[in-house]
């Protein structure tokens, strides 16, 4: 696991920041799907008790986000085909309302900056450079969703 005990801050408490880090992890894929978490090996890396490490991992399976199989463990949640799907359908109606509210919205500037993002993306597939390739697409999108101011 890539948690650092240097993540955490004195503003939250543990239980929030553990959840944050970990929820990050997963939606970025450094915590691919399957991937076993103990609480205690989270726990020890952090440097804290395993009380809130546990509450984290409750949250997290209430997120659906994993989930927990009894006697074996907790794990990042492996998706069906059929729930990929249905998430690519709502993201597909999310994104296309971002992109006609952009293009209503978004000032010529950040339409150069998701023009620049776009060729960029392009060119890290073209190159198979997946690390960039996610770095520009994370960048296009997130344009998008500024232009569209909403």
């Amino acid at each position: 696991m890539n948690v650092q005990p240097s993540s955490l801050s004195g503003r939250r408490t543990l239980a929030d920041q553990v959840y944050e880090i970990v929820r990050s992890q997963i939606l970025n894929m450094e915590l691919p799907p399957g991937t076993r978490l103990k609480d205690s090996e989270l726990a020890e890396t952090l440097g804290i008790s395993n009380t809130p490490v546990r509450e984290a991992l409750r949250r997290l399976e209430e997120a659906e986000l994993v989930e927990t199989e009894p006697r074996r463990g907790t794990f990042v949640k492996q998706l069906s085909p059929r729930e990929v799907e249905g998430l690519y359908e709502v993201r597909t109606a999310l994104e296309v309302l971002a992109v006609r509210l952009a293009a209503i919205r978004a000032n010529d500037a950040l339409l150069g900056q998701i023009e620049e993002a776009a060729k960029l993306h392009a060119s890290a597939v073209q190159r198979g450079a997946v690390d960039e390739f996610l770095e520009y697409d994370r960048r296009f999108h997130g344009l998008i969703a500024e232009g569209a101011d909403n």
